[in-house]
């Protein structure tokens, strides 16, 4: 992570495939109504800001968990420390980084946690998540699974407020 002139943090957002960075975005801190951040470079916004699908291996790591932004991402390390963390830049980016993500998984026989936000882009998105997930052939409740966060907006106020994951029974 680094700051632009402002103090603004600003993280990588890196190719799904090599690995490389493609884009940086900017969090805008002091950000009025939904303009929160700023991407440079090309402007593209596909890829992730933390986790490389390349990362998933059937001998190490086999459980990604998807989530929306660099916050959510931080907690994600946190909540599930083994988990290889992708953090897609939006939600409008959540379905894409999964549709990259749950073939590789499929392959390995892995897990896939989806954690969608809470309000109506994040619903939305997890759908279209959960979607592309079953198209790769993964089964909801088997090998894919959408994260309850119970009465919390996101999973950095979930983990801020004590929130743990158990697996389904």
């Amino acid at each position: 992570m680094r700051f632009d002139p402002r103090g603004h943090p600003m993280v990588a957002i890196y190719d799904h495939a090599t690995g490389e960075v493609i884009s940086t975005a900017t969090r805008i801190i002091d950000a009025i109504g939904d303009h929160k951040g700023m991407v440079t470079h090309d402007g593209t916004t596909v890829g992730t800001m933390i986790g490389r699908v390349g990362e998933l291996d059937r001998q190490g790591p086999d459980i990604a968990i998807i989530v929306e932004g660099v916050t959510d991402g931080l907690a994600a390390v946190q909540t599930w420390p083994g988990g290889v963390i992708l953090a897609a830049h939006s939600a409008g980016q959540l379905a894409r980084v999964v549709a990259e993500a749950a073939p590789r998984l499929r392959v390995i026989r892995g897990w896939l946690l989806i954690v969608p936000d809470r309000g109506d882009a994040g619903v939305t998105a997890g759908l279209a998540a959960l979607d592309d997930a079953e198209a790769a052939g993964l089964v909801l409740d088997a090998d894919v699974h959408l994260v309850d966060l119970g009465e919390h907006q996101d999973l950095t106020a979930a983990v801020q407020a004590g929130w743990t994951w158990s697996w389904p029974a």
